[in-house]
């Protein structure tokens, strides 16, 4: 069974960091197989607009966007070859030093002799689906522009992976977990 962090704490006040908690709740019985950072990777990703789109002077299947991460920020250039690419949409975007989840870190480069200075980034580039993305991720309107694209979709979160036994059946939903916690918390007092 697998619990996120961030959502037993809408149930109880946590006072343990992840690791903490995941070594009282093994020491109290009920067994945590790992704990996994969501976001490991994306913290330097940020929410981009693609505003213009060139045509490559040297290449058929490349485009040049050029992207802005701030309302006041002058444009940046990425040269991509991603088929779903448009004008005003909100994508993710690794700029010039970040390093992405598959270890790739993000330079500038020249490309058929155009500049890019960073990456709009596909879902798998990401580590956010295994198999290779047809094209880069679009995220909705409602995206804030330079904003972290970790917080936006949520992924700054930890999830606990239980082992649960039969004896704990009792673990087996998100408020069973919380009362276990909630009893951790009491023993500790005493």
């Amino acid at each position: 069974m697998q619990i996120s962090y961030n959502w037993l704490k809408k149930y109880i006040d946590i006072n343990f960091t992840p690791e903490d908690l995941s070594e009282k709740l093994t020491m109290a019985g009920l067994e945590v197989e790992g704990v996994e950072y969501l976001g490991e990777g994306l913290e330097d990703i940020v929410i981009a607009k693609i505003e213009e789109i060139k045509e490559h002077p040297d290449a058929d299947k490349l485009v040049i966007c050029m992207v802005k991460t701030a309302a006041d920020e002058e444009l940046i250039p990425v040269v991509t070859g991603a088929p779903n690419v448009e004008a005003g949409q909100l994508v993710p975007f690794a700029a010039v030093g970040t390093t992405l989840p598959n270890g790739m870190k993000i330079e500038e480069v020249e490309l058929r002799g155009q500049l890019s200075q960073g990456m709009i980034c596909s879902k798998d580039e990401l580590g956010l689906q295994e198999e290779r993305a047809a094209g880069i991720m679009v995220l909705a309107d409602d995206a804030p522009l330079g904003g972290s694209f970790l917080k936006y979709k949520r992924l700054d979160d930890y999830v606990f992976k239980l082992d649960l036994t039969p004896n704990y059946a009792r673990c087996l939903g998100m408020m069973g977990v919380a009362r276990e916690i909630k009893s951790l918390y009491a023993q500790e007092k005493n």
